[in-house]
């Protein structure tokens, strides 16, 4: 385990085998609040979807700019570092630029929080 998604000591806590989020960021804001910190991993999945909905569907490109700002700012807030890492790229790249990884991103970390929220 690389210390991100619940570290294996915390018993109490959720566990998989995620590294997409990096709880442990997270949890400095839920102070340990395993509710709160669930509804925010659940808010951050649905700011997957509605973004990604506009980045690839809008034509405006300040519109574009501003689904790509909105999802660095909340893959940022969870600690999905990768994301939010692709998400400032694409920023300087501008409309235009090449997706595929921010899709990739986005699809495996969808795919861990569904575990997430099963366990």
């Amino acid at each position: 385990m690389t210390g991100k998604l619940h570290p294996e000591d915390e018993k109490s806590r959720k566990s998989t085998d995620c590294d997409v989020l990096d709880l442990e960021h997270l949890r400095q804001y839920t102070f340990g609040d395993d509710e709160l910190e669930s509804e925010l991993v659940g808010l951050f999945r649905l700011q997957i979807i509605q973004q990604l909905n506009a980045i690839n569907n809008v034509s405006d490109p300040d519109e574009w700019k501003l689904a790509i700002h909105t999802l660095k700012g909340s893959a940022r807030g969870v600690g999905a570092h990768e994301i939010a890492r692709i998400c400032a790229e694409l920023e300087k790249s501008g409309p235009g630029a090449n997706l595929t990884d921010l899709k990739v991103a986005c699809k495996r970390c969808l795919e861990e929080i569904a575990i997430y929220i099963k366990s």
